[in-house]
Order: structure tokens, then C-alpha cells, then sequence
């Protein structure tokens, strides 16, 4: 298999950046081209192929950020595309035709589910790489996991549920007046409503009207479909037919039917439906059971019988029976009655005090009006003892064995007791492994509790894999986090009532350098620059790679949303460009370079050269200054054209020449400060 990035795709990338539009690459093609060899290198000038080679084209579903210079695309061919072959996949813009990447492959198959065999699902992506692919794609989202295929899962799940309310509804339940068929004329209205068929929830949005039915039934017609990257649903719909089945359409998706009404000869209308759950039928039939009992009392006679054929025949014992032990069935004793109980048990419990043996099993409430709950074990000289003090303070003494007693005063007050480790204080803290949106959701939204945490995931909130701290008051939060491998320290406030949030990284002798001043600066590289301040232009002395954050003074053009601080000092949103040019200091008022401000351009000039030429016939010609004269005698010349002689102009007789204008100088680099 071979990938190329096409030079179409340079050219146009190139024209979007200099005209200030994102690089946009929205469609994957895919094609079936004879011949093709994959194992070959191929042009990177090559086309599309015909129109009748190309057999699928499908919008991206995904995009991400790989790096700073690498951005991803992705497509995933569901199981309702197909049936067809392909070995050649493009990814293009829609809007202005250019192919991005072409890749030659393998010929492959994509087969959709149909006729209840289950298709495949396909995911191809590209990994586009140049300088500057997040700024110029305008791509921010990091790249996630879109290649797992949870299609069989996610149809076994649906199918679970399906037979799960199946269970609680039946093979079809309805509500209320919801899909009854009422007659109107030669019409029949199908009333709206929820109901269940085959397991499946259905709702019929609006009435509809079905005409001149006879010798028919009226079907329910359910049918859960979507597509791969889609919310799926119930359709419904409305059919009348002699007999119908469930089924499976030409799309692979099962319809589940249930005939709701039956129209005979004349038109008349039997319904059908089965109302409200299993449960709800089964009540309803007990209930009308329950209806036809009359209330009476067995006698001994009946109970013989079997009371009518409801209870098994049997020689059940009667009140007088009970009383006088059941005629040799229990034994006769001397039963406790309700004043032996008040007494203890004729003194068999001593409800005034004394010891019990034993385990004893206590199923209500125990009320002591002592002062003290106390409980020992006199064998191990252990004891719990609960009290309240007098200032209404709860008191708790304990002795372990071979231990003094020890007393622990809660404190007043409702609330809940926090033992040592939860939310992390006086334990390890808190573990999470939480995306940006899950940490949002546990630290600002759930949780009212400040905590010590960590985080295992990378998140603009805290350090990855750092000790950080939740601070909860009100509706304001605020999170500390010390780095764990540079101890740097990010504090992050958040309004809750507003999610507003502010971010601050603290400095310090870990991530900074000391001035000569004694203040704190950041260490940005090997060469500090931070003393310059934003839109600040310095000198660089070599060809050597510009430390970051600082741009040549070529007039390069910038976003006012990537640099805010320097879109203030350059509105026009571009840097000077000062290549080839001097410096000179602004006159700012000293009137010796007037008229001009900051930033502006002076083409080159020179102070006025000045000489003198005089012709005189009787004593030749006077030079002065910048003229020389040759050839010119005291007295004219004669001849036929009376030439007086020639008179050269050389400013090099004067000053210093070259092929331009300039002063003694040396080459530098001007590079600005750029946030």
C-alpha cells in the first residue's frame, strides 16, 4: 500500500494560508480502479479517478489533533453502505476539488447487512503531516479512539432490551385510546398514542385515515432503524392486510406487526388491542375473580369439603380444637397468656433486673433512661461507654484491653463525620483517571466537598499525575496543582454559577531566573528575551535558529486571536518589514528628520554635490568642485567646429561611490517579540 500527499494540495494549501482561510479537507472517495498496483510508487500530480470507477463518497466523521504539524481524518463505512469493492481512497475538499492524499490499496470488500446477514463495518484514516497543520486546518480537538466497532454489541444490547420489555408488555400492549380504529364513514381513523410491539416502544405522532376497508385487519407496523453514526428509533407506520408476519426489509432492519383492529363485510370494527402491561392484565382478571367471591366464613363442614374445590380437602382444626390441644395433634401445656407476659413469665424473666445467658436477639428499639450507655467485657476488661456531658456534648470512653481509657468528644452540631482519608486529607487522596469534560463534571458540578486529588489524564485543570487541591466555597471553586516533576504550581478559579474561570501559572526559582534586580523572569531558552516586552524588536547576531516566541521583521501577517497583545501594537495584523533597511532614531521633535513617525519607510538620498564650469573664449575653461575639465587651452581653439574641450561630472572626485546610497554598517537581524 502507498500514500502521497498530491502537490494540487500544496499549491491550494499555500493560497488558503495567504488568503486567511482554513485548509478544509471534508470528504473520503472511494474507487474501484482496474490495473491498480498498490506496491508501486505513483505521481503526486494524479486525479480522480472516472466518474464511473468511483463507487462510494462519504463526508468525514471525525477529525483530530495528532501534533502541531500532524492532524488525523477518519470515515467509518457502517453496515448500511455496500455492496461494493474498492482500492482507491482519496480525501478531497468538496468545496474547491482538490485531492488532499490518495492512498492505493489492496482491493477490499464493504458488504452492508441485508436479508438478516450482518455486514461489515470499515474505518480508514489519514494522518495528514506539515508545518503548521493545526493552525492551518483549524483542527483543536485531540484525536480519539473512533476505530472500535461496537456494532454487534450495541445489537445485542438492543435486542436484550427489546426481549426484556417484551417480558413486561407481551407481544403487544396499548394505552388509553392510542391506535384504536374508529370508523367515520367510508374512513377509518387511526387514533395517536404510545403502545409496545414485539418489544419495541412505538409512538403514533398524529392521527391517520385509512379508506373504504372491508373483509381486512388493520396492522401496527414496528421497526427500530438509524444508521452507524445516527440516533436510532421506532418507526411506525399504519397497514392494512388479510394476513401479515413479522419480518426483515430489503435493508436488513426486522419490523415486528400486531393487527390492532378487524374490519368485516359491512365495516364494522373489532378491536383488537391488548391494553396496558402483563401485570395490568393479570390484576384486571384477578379483580373480576375477586368480584364473584361473596365473603363468608368456612365451617368445619366446608373446610372438609375443600371450601367448594379452593382449598384441598383436609382435617383443619377449629378455635375449640386449639384450645384443648388439638385433640392429641399438640401438646397440652401451660401457654403464657398476656398478664404472664406483664408479670415475667411467673418468673422465668425478671423484668426489674438480673443477668441472661446467652445471645439474645433484640428485633425493635432499646430505651435506657440512665444516665450512662455502658457496655463491658468483664473478661478482657474492655468497655464502650456513651454519654452526654452537660454542656450537651456527646462523650464516648473506650478501653481496650491492657489500654487506658480514652475519650472522644464529638463535635456539636449536625453533619457527617469524615474519617481519615476521605477526599484525601490525612490519606493518599483522591485517584481519578478522568477526560477534561469527566474531571469537570466530578470536581465542579457533582461533588460540594473539597478534596485532595490526582489525575492521571492530561486536563486544563490540574497536572497530570500531580498532588492538586479542590477548594469549594459557595459557588466558587478554585484548584491548586503542584506538577510532580517540576513542581511547578497551576491555580485554575472557577464561578460556578457562570463556569467564568481564570488561570494563573505561579513563578518561581524552578521555572524562572533571577535579574540583576532581584525579580523573578521566565527562563524561555538558553538566550533570554523575556525583557523585551511584546511587539519589543532586538537585534540577532547569527544565523543561528530565533528563540521562540519571537518572529524576523519580515511582514509576516498574524491572527489577532492567536496573538491578542500584538495585534494592539501592529493593528494591520503584520510586521514590519525591515530587511535591507537602516535604522534611524525617530526625530520625535528635534526637527532634524521632521514629518516623520514610528514605523515608516525612508528611501535612500544623498546631500547635494555642488561644482562650477566657466567657458570663457579668451581663457578657456574654470572647473570647480565635482567638474574637471581636459582638453580646454587659455585661448579658444580654432577649427571648423570651434570646440572649446570637455568637461567631466565624477562624485567619486568627492565622496566615496557604490551602486547605492548607504553608510558604513554591518548585517543583523531584527526579530520582534511576539507574545
Amino acid at each position: 500500500m502507498s500514500s502521497v500527499i498530491t502537490t494540487d494540495f500544496e499549491k491550494w494549501k499555500a493560497q488558503q494560508v495567504a488568503a486567511g482561510q482554513p485548509v478544509v479537507l471534508d470528504e473520503f472517495v472511494f474507487a474501484n480502479v482496474p490495473n491498480l498496483d498498490p506496491s508501486k510508487e505513483f505521481s503526486r500530480s494524479e486525479k480522480l479517478p472516472a466518474q464511473n470507477q468511483i463507487v462510494h463518497r462519504q463526508a468525514v466523521n471525525k477529525t483530530g489533533l495528532a501534533s502541531e504539524n500532524a492532524v488525523a481524518y477518519s470515515v467509518t463505512l457502517g453496515t448500511e453502505v455496500g455492496n461494493f469493492d474498492f482500492n482507491w481512497i482519496g480525501l478531497i475538499s468538496k468545496t474547491s476539488g482538490v485531492i488532499g492524499m490518495i492512498t492505493h490499496a489492496p482491493t477490499q470488500k464493504k458488504i452492508k447487512t441485508a436479508n438478516g446477514l450482518q455486514g461489515n463495518v470499515l474505518t480508514r484514516s489519514f494522518l495528514l503531516e506539515f508545518d503548521g497543520a493545526a493552525t492551518e486546518t483549524a483542527i483543536t480537538t485531540t484525536a480519539e479512539t473512533w476505530q472500535i466497532d461496537f456494532t454487534a454489541r450495541l445489537t445485542g444490547i438492543d435486542e436484550m432490551q427489546r426481549l426484556i420489555n417484551t417480558d413486561s408488555y407481551g407481544e403487544a400492549a396499548f394505552f388509553g385510546d392510542g391506535f384504536a380504529v374508529v370508523r367515520q364513514g367510508e374512513q377509518y381513523l387511526v387514533k395517536k398514542g404510545l403502545a409496545y410491539v414485539g418489544g419495541l416502544r412505538g409512538v403514533l405522532e398524529f392521527d391517520q385515515t385509512l379508506n373504504s376497508l372491508r373483509n381486512i385487519r388493520v396492522y401496527a407496523d414496528f421497526s427500530y432503524q438509524g444508521n452507524l453514526v445516527s440516533q436510532w428509533k421506532t418507526t411506525v407506520k399504519i397497514t392494512a392486510a388479510n394476513d401479515q408476519k413479522n419480518y426483515v426489509d430489503a435493508a436488513g432492519y426486522p419490523h415486528y406487526v400486531f393487527a390492532i383492529a378487524l374490519i368485516d363485510g359491512n365495516g364494522n370494527v373489532t378491536d383488537l388491542r391488548r391494553q396496558g402491561t402483563l401485570n395490568a392484565r393479570d390484576i384486571a382478571d384477578l379483580q373480576k375473580v375477586l368480584n364473584q367471591v361473596q365473603q363468608d366464613y368456612a365451617t368445619k363442614a366446608a373446610l372438609l369439603r375443600g371450601l367448594n374445590a379452593k382449598q384441598p380437602k383436609g382435617d383443619y382444626a377449629t378455635w375449640q380444637e386449639v384450645q384443648s390441644g388439638l385433640n392429641a395433634k399438640q401438646t397440652k401445656g401451660d401457654y403464657a397468656t398476656k398478664e404472664d407476659l406483664k408479670t415475667g413469665l411467673a418468673g422465668k424473666f425478671n423484668h426489674t433486673g438480673g443477668e441472661i445467658s446467652g445471645s439474645i436477639d433484640i428485633r425493635g428499639n432499646i430505651t435506657s433512661y440512665g444516665d450512662v450507655i455502658q457496655v463491658v467485657n468483664n473478661k478482657n476488661n474492655q468497655s464502650l461507654q456513651l454519654d452526654v456531658t452537660n454542656d450537651g456534648i456527646v462523650r464516648i470512653n473506650a478501653r481496650r484491653k491492657g489500654e487506658e481509657s480514652t475519650t472522644h468528644l464529638l463535635p456539636g452540631g449536625s453533619g457527617q463525620l469524615m474519617q481519615l482519608g476521605d477526599n484525601g486529607f490525612a490519606g493518599k487522596g483522591v485517584l481519578y483517571n478522568h477526560n477534561q469534560k469527566a474531571l469537570e463534571s466530578v470536581l465542579l458540578r457533582e461533588s460540594s466537598l473539597s478534596q485532595i486529588f490526582r489525575n492521571d489524564t492530561t486536563t486544563t485543570l490540574a497536572h497530570r499525575y500531580s498532588p492538586s487541591l479542590l477548594m469549594r466555597t459557595g459557588d466558587t471553586s478554585a484548584i491548586l496543582s503542584v506538577d510532580f516533576n517540576s513542581a511547578n504550581v497551576k491555580v485554575t478559579s472557577v464561578l460556578l454559577n457562570n463556569n467564568e474561570r481564570k488561570k494563573n501559572d505561579l513563578y518561581g526559582t524552578g521555572n524562572t531566573k533571577v535579574d540583576r534586580s532581584g525579580y523573578l523572569r521566565i527562563d524561555s531558552s538558553s538566550t533570554e528575551l523575556v525583557g523585551v516586552p511584546v511587539g519589543g524588536t532586538v537585534l540577532w547576531n547569527s544565523s543561528a535558529p530565533i528563540p521562540a516566541d519571537f518572529w524576523p521583521n519580515e511582514g509576516r501577517e498574524f491572527s489577532a486571536s492567536d496573538y491578542p497583545e500584538l495585534a494592539r501594537i501592529f493593528p494591520d495584523l503584520k510586521l514590519p518589514d525591515d530587511r535591507g533597511y537602516a535604522i534611524r532614531i525617530a526625530d520625535n521633535g528635534r526637527k532634524i528628520d521632521m514629518g516623520r513617525t514610528v514605523g515608516t519607510y525612508q528611501d535612500d538620498a544623498m546631500r547635494n554635490l555642488t561644482g562650477a564650469f566657466t567657458a570663457r573664449a579668451d581663457s578657456g575653461a574654470l572647473t570647480t568642485g565635482v567638474f574637471s575639465k581636459e582638453g580646454a587651452g587659455q585661448t579658444m581653439s580654432s577649427g571648423p567646429s570651434d570646440v572649446l574641450g570637455t568637461i567631466h561630472f565624477n562624485a567619486a572626485r568627492q565622496v566615496p561611490t557604490a551602486h547605492e546610497f548607504r553608510m558604513k554598517n554591518v548585517a543583523k537581524i531584527l526579530i520582534t517579540r511576539i507574545k
